[in-house]
C-alpha cells in the first residue's frame, strides 16, 4: 500500500467512526438496525471475526483491533505530541498476521500491541435486566437478530447508556497502545481481558499504575525483554499512549467535549486540549461501582479521546504516519 492510498483510506475516518465501518464498509445493516445499535454492534462483531475482511484501502487486514489503519491513526497523533516516534510494522504478508510495531522513545526501542481498552462482552452480561442475567452472549445476539424490538426490555435502566457506549466502542478512541511481552499471550497484562467486571480501562491502568516499577511487569524491547520502569516511567506511557484523559476527574473531560463541540479547526481542539488538562495529570481516576457509574465514566473519556487523537494525526506530517511494505516476489 502506498502512502497515497493509506491516506486516502484514513480520510474516511472520524472520531466516531467504529472500525466495523472501516473493515466492512457500509453494509445492509445499515437501515435496517438503525434503530439497534446493541443488535447492530453484535452482528458486525460477528462478521469481522468470522469472515476475511478487506478494508476501505483494498489491503487485507486482520480484525479491527490489528488494523493498520488505526495503527497509523496512533502513530500520527503521537507524531504531533513529539513524546515519541511510532513505526508501524509490515504486516506477515502470507497470513496477514499481526507484527508488533516499533515505537522509539530516546533510550530504548519497545515493541507495542494494541487493544480496545473498555470491553463490551463483560458489559452486556452485567447490564442485562435480571430475568436475564443467565444468557449467554450468544443467545443475547440470537434473540436480538430474531427480534431487535426487545432491546430496550433487556438492558432497561441503562440502555440510552449502553447504546452511545457500544456506538463508541470500536473507535479510535477506545484503542490504544500497550506494552509487548512475550511471556504469554501479547495482551497479558490484561488477565480479566472479556471475562469479568473488571475489564474496564480505569482497573487496568490503575494495575499498571501499582506494579509498573515491579521486576514481573516486563516491555520486550530489541535489545531483550526488561522491566516497563527501565523502558520509560508509568507517567510516560501515559502520555505517549494519550491516555491522559483517564487520569484527570470528570469535570475537565466535560470541560474539553463542551469546548470542542462541532469544532473543525484541529488546532483548536488541541489548543482546548492544552487549556483544560493539567500539564501533570495524577493517578488513574476510578469510574465507581457498578456497569453504569463505568459507563458514564468511559463513554465520554472515549469520544473526548478519540476527538483528540484524531485532531492531533491530521496536524502530523502524514510521512510519520506509514512504513513501507516489504516487496512483493
Amino acid at each position: 500500500m502506498t502512502a497515497d492510498t493509506a491516506m486516502r483510506a484514513l480520510e474516511r475516518i472520524d472520531a466516531e467512526t467504529p472500525f466495523e465501518r472501516v473493515l466492512l464498509g457500509p453494509t445492509f445493516l445499515d437501515e435496517p438496525l438503525k434503530e439497534h445499535p446493541v443488535t447492530r454492534f453484535l452482528v458486525l462483531r460477528g462478521l469481522v471475526g468470522t469472515f476475511d475482511i478487506t478494508s476501505v484501502a483494498d489491503e487485507p487486514s486482520p480484525e479491527y483491533e490489528q488494523s493498520r489503519e488505526a495503527r497509523r491513526l496512533l502513530a500520527g497523533s503521537l507524531a504531533q505530541t513529539g513524546d515519541g516516534e511510532l513505526k508501524i510494522a509490515p504486516d506477515d504478508r502470507d497470513g496477514w498476521k499481526f507484527t508488533p510495531d516499533l515505537l522509539h522513545t530516546g533510550e530504548k526501542t519497545a515493541l507495542v500491541d494494541y487493544d480496545c481498552m473498555n470491553s463490551v462482552a463483560s458489559r452486556l452480561r452485567n447490564l442485562l435486566s435480571p430475568d436475564h442475567r443467565s444468557l449467554k452472549l450468544w443467545e443475547i445476539t440470537a434473540m436480538l437478530v430474531g427480534n431487535p424490538a426487545v432491546e430496550r426490555e433487556l438492558f432497561r435502566g441503562c440502555y440510552d447508556e449502553l447504546c452511545r457506549y457500544v456506538e463508541l466502542t470500536h473507535t479510535i478512541g477506545n484503542f490504544s497502545l500497550i506494552p509487548y511481552t512475550r511471556n504469554g499471550p501479547s495482551k497479558g497484562y490484561n488477565h480479566e481481558k472479556g471475562c469479568t467486571y473488571e475489564d474496564r480501562e480505569d482497573k487496568f491502568l490503575q494495575r499498571l499504575h501499582d506494579e509498573w516499577d515491579s521486576d514481573e511487569l516486563t516491555w520486550e524491547t530489541e535489545e531483550g525483554s526488561c522491566p516497563c520502569r527501565d523502558v520509560m516511567s508509568f507517567e510516560r506511557y501515559v502520555k505517549v499512549a494519550q491516555l491522559e484523559l483517564y487520569c484527570v476527574p470528570d469535570k475537565v473531560v466535560e470541560a474539553f467535549l463542551t469546548a470542542t463541540k462541532g469544532e473543525k479547526d484541529d488546532r483548536a481542539v488541541v489548543a482546548a486540549y492544552e487549556s483544560v488538562v493539567e500539564r501533570r495529570c495524577g493517578a488513574p481516576v476510578d469510574f465507581g461501582e457498578g456497569d453504569l457509574s463505568y459507563l458514564r465514566g468511559a463513554t465520554p473519556r472515549i469520544l473526548a479521546r478519540g476527538r483528540l487523537v484524531m485532531a492531533r494525526f491530521h496536524l502530523a506530517p502524514p510521512t510519520m504516519t506509514v512504513a513501507p511494505n516489504p516487496p512483493t516476489a
